[in-house]
C-alpha cells in the first residue's frame, strides 16, 4: 500500500496503517533519545507527545542543537 494517496475532494490523504507505523518509530527514538539527556520521565514525555498528535515546539529542536544525536 501506498503511504498517501491524492484525492480531488480531500487532498492528500494518509494511508492509516503507514502513519501508525511511522509514529510508533518516532515515539521509540523520542523515548530513547529522552532517557539518554536523562530528560525525567521520558515514556510519560513521549505519550504525551504522540497523544497531542506529535505537535513539534521550539523547544523540541533547541534541545535537538543542543544536544545533537550522531548515528552510531
Amino acid at each position: 500500500m501506498d503511504d498517501l494517496q491524492m484525492s480531488m475532494r480531500m487532498g492528500v490523504v494518509f494511508n492509516l496503517e503507514a502513519l501508525e507505523l511511522f509514529v510508533m518509530k518516532k515515539v521509540f527514538a523520542v523515548e530513547t533519545w529522552l532517557k539518554q539527556q536523562n530528560q525525567t520521565k521520558p515514556r510519560l514525555k513521549t505519550a504525551y507527545m504522540a497523544r497531542m498528535g506529535f505537535g513539534v515546539g521550539d523547544e523540541l529542536f533547541d534541545l535537538i542543537e543542543k544536544y545533537p544525536v550522531h548515528p552510531s
